[in-house]
């Protein structure tokens, strides 16, 4: 979903961050997969809070209730497609633990590219 991140042509790389992280204001930090993935699993606890391993409408727009930083707000609707990779109907914590780890990973290796840190 990500491949070409690095480039940001249309310079959404802070749509993408609050799709990632439920519109909840928390920031993806540019990162190698295994520390991303600690950051991940710590976000997608605190998203699933009866940790059943799926994110529910109700836990989603619980940690969703924050404008964007252009004032825009993402509906629910527009999160669960995000994360339901699969199109089940359902999003789970590796469902969003995987976009969070595929954006840090992304961010990284623009800023590897672009020989300074980076964040989209």
């Amino acid at each position: 979903r990500f491949a070409l991140i690095q480039e940001d042509v249309g310079m959404c790389g802070d749509l993408v961050e609050t799709m990632v992280t439920l519109n909840s204001g928390r920031r993806v930090k540019p990162a190698q997969e295994a520390q991303a993935l600690k950051s991940a699993t710590a976000f997608a606890k605190k998203v699933d809070a009866d940790g059943d391993g799926v994110a529910s409408r109700e836990e989603i727009a619980a940690m969703a209730g924050r404008p964007t930083r252009h004032g825009e707000q993402r509906t629910i609707e527009e999160l669960l497609s995000f994360h339901d990779v699969d199109q089940d109907g359902s999003v789970t914590a590796k469902e969003i633990e995987d976009s969070w780890v595929m954006f840090a990973t992304a961010q990284h290796r623009a800023s590897a590219k672009h020989g300074k840190r980076q964040e989209l």
